[in-house]
């Protein structure tokens, strides 16, 4: 409106009495004077869109990656080279507008040189098929919400929820867990956890204590049945009853040993043990012992003054690691996960790798190598191991999930970049139920997805003493 404004309307005025129509008007008198304005105001907005994160993040469509995200992701893992390529790549688009807007003008006094009159065809019915193609990419399409997958260990994917801040929605889901009922748990970038039926019905939310300094990322189920929530800006960890009441809280930040740095992830082993690795300042994974009875619900746990629920630490038991890329060093680790035999598996993010130890601590294998292929990994996320000892792999940087087999070879590949079921956009979490299902936190496609299971595994697990004590919660790591 303020470009229409600023034309001059006594050029306006005269185009009229001499007949002048509409479109005349606007092309020959309003679009000349108007044209540079416009074209700087969308000059401005492009160069914002072009590097901007945080608003892109929220408006992007499903499955997809701005080079400005690419950049951030990578400046999250210190990949100095190709940050600096990729900016080059930015500035290029930067000043390509200009470059164009030049070309287009020399292009346009040439044409009218050498013959005067409007546009040829060519070129308009080129811009209409442009301005048609722009105008049908923008339309919205519906997806199927479940789809057949060619799987050795699945018969279909299921997508629970879509991209939201409404319950049963999702933005940016960080972490999923399983329960002892094969109910599920979602923690994402609002800083709340929903509980969900196996079938994906909403059940019930509750918002994490504090978010101010980061969102929680990293969950599990412990020996009691409660749900494990870990907070890395804030080093502590969090049990909550299934209902959402908060019951123990701990942690101290530090790097000492027994204290917390960053806090990723959390697994329970059959003792009731947990595992909880940290990255940053101390790349390691501790070891605790819990205290065997829970606090009774109707107990409320001490205050600090501050209105923060307390509790005496759990006793540290062992520290395994240091940061490197050897056996037994970590970069990054960002996913743990305990077998029936309570080995410890953890993914070992920037070495593109997992590393598995024995329960006692000690390295026994490591498996996967930086790549795409099979049996390459690509920033692995999160680990999962059912009861019959398969390994399943989510891996961030790959979009996918990988299946190893108990010896760490490769077994088959599921998905890849998409947003179609079976499909994800950089997935952050995966969780293992009763029956073998895996649920995958979807995090850039705003979705939680169900890979069925085909027939059905690990049905006596609740019988199993190991199980009942809390592995199955490490399943859902």
């Amino acid at each position: 409106r303020h470009a229409i404004g600023s034309a001059d309307p006594d050029l306006a005025d005269a185009a009229r009495l001499e007949g002048a129509t509409r479109g005349q008007l606007m092309r020959l008198v309003l679009w000349p004077q108007i044209a540079p304005q416009l074209g700087a105001a969308w000059y401005v907005v492009y160069l914002l869109c072009l590097w901007d994160v945080e608003s892109i993040v929220i408006i992007q469509p499903p499955g997809g990656e701005t080079l400005a995200l690419k950049i951030f992701n990578l400046l999250h893992y210190g990949h100095a080279a190709q940050v600096n390529a990729l900016c080059l790549i930015l500035l290029g688009l930067a000043v390509a507008p200009l470059g164009l807007a030049a070309a287009f003008r020399r292009t346009r006094q040439f044409l009218l040189a050498c013959e005067p009159g409007p546009p040829p065809r060519a070129l308009t019915s080129a811009a209409t098929m442009i301005g048609v193609a722009l105008l049908a990419g923008c339309a919205p399409s519906d997806r199927e919400n479940a789809m057949a997958l060619r799987s050795q260990c699945f018969e279909r994917a299921v997508v629970f929820g879509a991209r939201g801040v409404g319950l049963g929605e999702f933005n940016k889901p960080r972490s999923v867990a399983v329960d002892r009922q094969d109910n599920f748990y979602v923690v994402d970038m609002t800083g709340r956890v929903q509980k969900f039926s196996p079938d994906g019905q909403f059940i019930l939310s509750w918002q994490m204590p504090q978010t101010d300094l980061g969102k929680p990322k990293g969950m599990a189920c412990d020996g009691h049945g409660n749900i494990v929530v870990v907070e890395p800006h804030y080093s502590r960890v969090n049990h909550f009853t299934p209902s959402g009441e908060l019951v123990a809280q701990w942690g101290e930040r530090g790097t000492n040993a027994g204290q917390l740095g960053f806090p990723r992830a959390v697994a329970v082993n059959g003792r009731g043990e947990i595992y909880v690795c940290e990255y940053a300042a101390m790349e390691r994974v501790q070891r605790f012992a819990v205290v065997r009875q829970a606090p009774s619900p109707s107990t409320p746990l001490p205050s600090d003054g501050r209105g923060a629920l307390q509790r005496e630490p759990p006793r540290l038991l062992s520290v395994l690691g240091k940061a490197g890329t050897e056996p037994g060093e970590f970069n990054r680790p960002e996913g743990l996960a305990v077998d029936a035999q309570d080995r410890l598996y953890v993914a070992d993010s920037c070495n593109h790798r997992i590393q598995v130890f024995s329960a006692d601590g000690r390295f026994l294998r490591s498996f996967g190598k930086a790549g795409s292929g099979l049996g390459e990994l690509s920033y692995p996320y999160d680990v999962a191991v059912d009861p019959a000892g398969k390994v399943f792999v989510c891996e961030f940087g790959n979009s996918r999930i990988q299946v190893f087999d108990p010896n760490g070879q490769a077994a088959e590949i599921i998905g890849g970049p998409g947003a179609e079921p079976g499909r994800f956009a950089n997935p952050w979490s995966i969780a293992l139920d009763s029956r073998g299902n895996l649920y995958v936190a979807d995090s850039q496609n705003h979705r939680v997805q169900k890979l069925v299971r085909r027939g059905q595994v690990g049905k006596a697990r609740h019988a199993s003493e190991n199980y009942a004590t809390g592995s199955l919660a490490t399943l859902s790591r």
